[in-house]
């Protein structure tokens, strides 16, 4: 019984008619779903309305037609993955008729199905979260329950083996009301008082500024646009310039990598996709991006080194680096909690909330206790930022319990050691792969998210933040050169050189000598570039990266960080179609994707991260006044 329906449903896709298939349907199909329509499981209304459809289904009349055609049909490229059967969704709502004396609207609802022992479920399994969704055009009085009576009967009547799987959030119409709870009313309170806050502050700079009044020490103007765009404009002599440089590369390959990786969710050549990179330099630097991450780890333990030698309140200086993410972490989790789930209008933004969203319902209080490791799905993307402050935490009790350099030294050196021989060791264990394409949840928790393996790469980090701090630092200049040589083949070699590896077979040794010591080696060259730019021995690639435009993204690090996955999410949940992801359909994605994370991440800035440092400013300026008056 399979094969026969099988050849209709391919025949239907063809757009003729004859006799031929008239009469092959409608014994097939057409009679069988009659009957079930019948079934008094369904709600009448559902029962009337696919009754008077199908009379006319063969007849080609408007309605016949339009329900037909925005439903889903087979898609070339089968072979290659392309297990997205998505019909017209703006054609399916755009739907309102009569037929039979009553009035038919157009509802598409998406049928998730998984087929547990073909082939195509390998390719579910190699695509992680790419799904198989069906998308039908069906009447909006059929409600979930009916439509789950009327597939698993038909599917049981020609014996398809295929699991399917009915949600009422997958099923759409037009002004379909939008469910709106108690926490959405306070985030959209909250961001309307933010920005009139904003507004009103930075109206009251100008006002000073017109009339030139002293504006300085002012708590009022604390949230001013006009002055918090002076801070990320600002420059001190201070900074270390290059520091910009690294940063804002190493967040624009993290996006690129997110871009690319997510688009998987939509892409017709799912195989081609995995499959590619190993035999492509482009797309291997792209699925490389987890070096991205790993340089702001080392940048994170160099400034703690560096910024500490300057500090004389410890309190303080660990208190303002909570002080200055919380609001930021704090407005990306309101986002991902309430005003993501609503920003989205297409058959797949369901499916991206399942990834992005939904977790941070019930696991939102997890995103405060990142601190002590406790695994949370709700922002997983905020990994990094947990393990830092994790290591911060470490780094209290290491920095006060002695005062000997030699001890301090000692404990380092055994720090980046036990990292190491644990990489190796969980590795060799646990048969753990190397690259994103041997990628299972044992090498998500045992190396990619846990602070022991990454703790080598911020030690080094930390060490050179230390090094830096000492006057006088110089590097001979043959040394020098020869240095950024060696390591600049080194860093090359660990990005492009995966293909040399991706071509042979799994090995347990490879893996475990890769995941030991490719971050380690990797935070190396990262701190050599620290190190040798600020002291005079970076030549042009100082000036490179110490270009003003550098320095401003550098500062922006921290918000376009948070918000890019928000901002990924509203681009796929919008989307109503595959595409065949390829090197210049990913440009096109990571150029727009990066534009509105740059816009989204400037108002970030300006009312959540710049007020914090003014309000710092603030506190300054009114202490330092009043020891100016005693």
């Amino acid at each position: 019984m399979q094969l026969p329906f099988v050849l209709y449903y391919l025949l239907s896709t063809v757009p003729f008619s004859s006799s031929l298939l008239y009469s092959f349907g409608e014994k097939l199909v057409w009679s069988t779903i009659k009957k079930l329509a019948n079934n008094r499981a369904l709600n009448e209304d559902c029962s009337l309305d696919v009754a008077s459809i199908l009379p006319n289904s063969f007849n080609l009349s408007p309605l016949a037609t339009k329900m037909l055609h925005a439903s889903a049909k087979i898609n070339p490229g089968l072979l290659k993955g392309n297990l997205h059967l998505i019909g017209d969704f703006d054609q399916c709502l755009s739907i309102e008729e009569k037929s039979s004396g009553r009035t038919i609207t157009g509802q598409y609802c998406t049928i998730t199905r998984s087929d547990d022992k073909t082939f195509f479920a390998k390719i579910l399994k190699l695509g992680g979260n790419v799904t198989a969704p069906l998308g039908l055009c069906v009447p909006k009085s059929c409600k979930t329950r009916d439509l789950e009576i009327l597939i698993l009967n038909l599917l049981r009547k020609f014996r398809l083996r295929v699991k399917a799987q009915f949600h009422d959030s997958l099923c759409f119409y037009k002004d379909k009301p939008v469910t709106t709870s108690s926490l959405d009313y306070f985030v959209y309170f909250f961001f309307m008082t933010v920005i009139s806050v904003m507004v009103a502050s930075t109206l009251y700079d100008l006002y000073l500024r017109y009339k030139g009044l002293p504006k300085s020490p002012n708590i009022w103007l604390i949230f001013s646009v006009y002055t918090n765009a002076e801070i990320l404009f600002q420059h001190s002599d201070q900074d270390i310039t290059c520091l910009g440089g690294v940063k804002a590369l190493s967040n624009v390959w993290i996006i690129l990598g997110e871009v690319v990786v997510s688009g998987r969710f939509l892409t017709k050549n799912i195989l081609d996709v995995i499959a590619q990179p190993k035999y492509d330099l482009a797309r291997t630097f792209v699925w490389s991006s987890f070096f991205g991450n790993e340089t702001l780890l080392t940048i994170s333990g160099f400034l703690l080194t560096y910024n500490y030698s300057k500090t004389s309140n410890l309190v303080t200086f660990y208190f303002m680096r909570f002080f200055k993410c919380m609001p930021v972490l704090l407005v990306t989790l309101l986002i991902h909690t309430s005003t993501l789930k609503q920003s989205t209008s297409g058959p797949y933004g369901p499916f991206a909330a399942k990834t992005y969203t939904q977790p941070c319902q019930t696991d939102w209080w997890k995103v405060f206790f990142f601190f002590i490791g406790i695994q949370n799905k709700c922002l997983p993307h905020t990994w990094l930022f947990a393990l830092t402050t994790q290591l911060y935490v470490c780094s209290t009790l290491f920095l006060l319990s002695t005062k000997s350099n030699k001890l301090k030294a000692k404990i380092l050196a055994s720090g980046i050691f036990l990292g190491v021989l644990y990489s190796y060791t969980i590795t060799l264990v646990k048969k753990l792969g190397f690259a994103v394409f041997e990628w299972n949840d044992d090498f998500e928790t045992y190396i990619y998210h846990s602070p022991v393996a990454h703790m080598p790469s911020w030690i080094i980090g930390a060490c050179s933040g230390y090094v830096l701090s000492r006057p006088s630092v110089k590097i001979p200049k043959i040394c020098n050169l020869i240095v950024w040589v060696v390591l600049g083949l080194t860093m090359t070699k660990l990005v492009f050189g995966q293909l040399v590896l991706f071509e042979t077979e799994f090995s347990p040794q490879r893996s475990a000598l890769w995941n030991a010591l490719a971050r380690p080696v990797w935070s190396l060259g990262v701190c050599f570039i620290l190190v040798s730019c600020p002291t005079g021995s970076g030549g042009c690639i100082n000036d490179f990266l110490s270009h003003p435009v550098f320095r401003i993204l550098g500062k922006l690090t921290l918000s376009m960080y948070l918000v890019h996955e928000s901002v990924v999410f509203v681009c796929l949940g919008n989307k109503k179609e595959t595409f065949t992801l390829s090197l210049v359909e990913n440009v096109i994605m990571f150029s727009g994707t990066y534009a509105v994370v740059l816009v989204v991440s400037v108002f970030v800035y300006l009312g959540f991260e710049a007020p914090v440092l003014a309000l710092r400013m603030y506190v300054r300026d009114k202490v330092s006044s009043k020891r100016r008056l005693k």
